[in-house]
Formats: C-alpha cells, sequence, structure tokens
C-alpha cells in the first residue's frame, strides 16, 4: 500500500457518515471477542480462588462462580483437563478473535457513502502522533476522505 501525506488532500473533506458504516459491521465481532475474553479472565480468577476453597468455609462470590461452572460442565462429560482450560481457552480465544476482527477491517476496503464508488487506501505518511499505523481512505471523484488509526506503539508523547 503506498503513503499519502495529508497535505495533498488540502480541499477534500472528511467524510464521517462512511466512516461510521465502515465500522459499523465490525462493531458486534469486537465485542463480542472483548466479552468472551473477560469471560475467561473472571472465570481464571474465579478458578484460582475456588482452589483455595475450604470445607466449612464460607465461599465468595468468585468461589461460587467456578462452582456453578464446574456444576454445569460435569454432566456434560467434559474431562477435568478441559474444565481447568476452560478458562484459558476462552481468554486465547477471545484475544485471538479481536485481532483476527481488526486484520479483517484493516484489509476492507468501504464504500463511499457520497459516490457510491470504492475508496483508495493509503497510509498516513504524516500521522497526528508519531508511532502511529494510520489509514487513510480517499474518494476523489467526491473529494472526501476518513482516516483510522490501527495500530500504535506506546512511548512518551
Amino acid at each position: 500500500m503506498e503513503s499519502i501525506n495529508l497535505a495533498e488532500l488540502s480541499g477534500y473533506q472528511e467524510d464521517a457518515e462512511t466512516l461510521s458504516k465502515f465500522q459499523r459491521p465490525y462493531l458486534a465481532p469486537s465485542l463480542l471477542s472483548m466479552g468472551i475474553a473477560l469471560l475467561g479472565f473472571l472465570l481464571f480468577i474465579s478458578e484460582m480462588e475456588a482452589t483455595h476453597y475450604y470445607l466449612g468455609q464460607t465461599p465468595g462470590f468468585l468461589q461460587e462462580l467456578w462452582f456453578h461452572v464446574e456444576g454445569l460442565l460435569k454432566p456434560t462429560g467434559a474431562s477435568p483437563l478441559l474444565r481447568a482450560c476452560l478458562p484459558g481457552i476462552l481468554f486465547f480465544g477471545g484475544v485471538i478473535a479481536g485481532f483476527l476482527t481488526m486484520f479483517a477491517m484493516s484489509r476492507a476496503t468501504p464504500i463511499s457513502c457520497v459516490s457510491g464508488q470504492r475508496m483508495e487506501k493509503y497510509w498516513n505518511a504524516t500521522p497526528d502522533r508519531p508511532g502511529d499505523r494510520e489509514i487513510v481512505y480517499v474518494d476523489r471523484s467526491s473529494r472526501t476522505y476518513f482516516r483510522r488509526v490501527f495500530a500504535s506503539t506506546s512511548g512518551t508523547r
């Protein structure tokens, strides 16, 4: 993909409607993958808490959560190894699904709401913040564009 300097787009207008339309199909998979990862993390913490549970002790919320999940899984015939690995599977599955959603979004090419034409994709040669990897989508026929940051490196700003 080629690079473009935003100064080359003087006279062009930002197209917020096309940006919104472009991002909309990726919202549900992003939220779902984040929810699955958070559920896996919560189950991991609750499993760790449940391993420190002693008979006669009053179980807390996290311990009760893990006991409930195990109670649901035992009748299905799931092996103890699978039950122990479930939190990790959910967490890493959610993280991988999130990265796959971001990857698919970075490869997609939007269609302009103004002209109905496919937009051109460029890397932004001059992002606002150093370390950002930003894609600029340009529709030359309607003289509109929008930008989307896909990756950012940490550092002092």
